[in-house]
């Protein structure tokens, strides 16, 4: 019996493969993720992690997704996974699914492997692909972002993450929105008493984490011609280079 269940990495390309690779998804062996292209400027991912589980006799995985734009600062596979978007959680018979993109199957036996894949997979056609079926273009990937890994579009003077993609899309948005939600939610543990902190730290906190780190950052690279052109140049440079590696990978033809 031993013998014949897959391994943790089998069952993810085998039984996920059946569900994504219908829906234009490749699994690319150089880092074991599915990836297809939503268009030619907008890509779409889902890996496989193992966790830690403190005892040999359990075993736990994460199934996560993300997307990324052709303009991001890399794909190498650490990159990817740092930054895959949280939108599910699985944790147990716990779902809260609105808070990750992430599909967690905890303190299971190697025997169940199968019976937990089969959840995972069963959860990503019913969450995460319609998530990822409403991102097509630059301006997609900026409501993604800002929903779910808000921090992948900062520092755009720094031309950090996927931060240039705003300059791409020409996006002057004052980010006071996601600034006011986020706000919202931290008062609100705190009210709850689950951080602490006082209101002016927190808008302090965090006006500085939202609209100073994106729309600031952002403006600082539209108001200032040479550093303007710097992002015009990596932009290009990254487009290239990226677009190599998805075409070693077979991702794009």
């Amino acid at each position: 019996m031993q013998g014949n269940m897959p391994t943790l990495n089998t069952a993810f390309k085998n039984m996920l493969g059946q569900i994504l690779l219908p829906q234009g998804f490749l699994y690319v062996k150089q880092n074991k993720f599915f990836m297809r292209m939503a268009s030619d400027e907008v890509l779409h991912y889902l890996s496989l992690r193992k966790l830690p589980t403190g005892t040999p006799r359990y075993k736990a995985f994460t199934i996560s997704a993300g997307i990324r734009s052709i303009y991001t600062e890399t794909l190498e596979k650490e990159w990817l996974a740092f930054g895959a978007s949280d939108l599910i959680n699985y944790v147990g018979y716990d779902y809260n699914f609105e808070q990750r993109m992430e599909i967690v199957a905890i303190n299971y036996v190697p025997s169940d492997i199968c019976e937990k894949m089969h959840f995972a997979c069963t959860k990503t056609q019913e969450i995460i692909l319609p998530k990822l079926e409403i991102v097509h273009d630059l301006n997609d990937c900026i409501a993604f972002y800002k929903k779910y890994r808000i921090d992948m579009i900062g520092c755009a003077e720094k031309f950090k993450y996927d931060s240039l993609l705003l300059i791409k899309a020409d996006n002057h948005e004052t980010f006071m929105k996601e600034f006011q939600k986020h706000l919202d939610d931290a008062m609100g543990r705190v009210e709850r008493g689950e951080s602490g902190g006082d209101y002016k730290q927190h808008y302090d906190l965090i006006y500085d984490g939202v609209v100073a780190t994106i729309a600031g950052s952002r403006d600082k690279v539209y108001n200032d011609p040479e550093l303007y052109a710097a992002a015009l140049a990596e932009l290009e440079r990254r487009k290239i280079a990226n677009t190599q590696t998805l075409k070693e990978w077979g991702v794009i033809s």
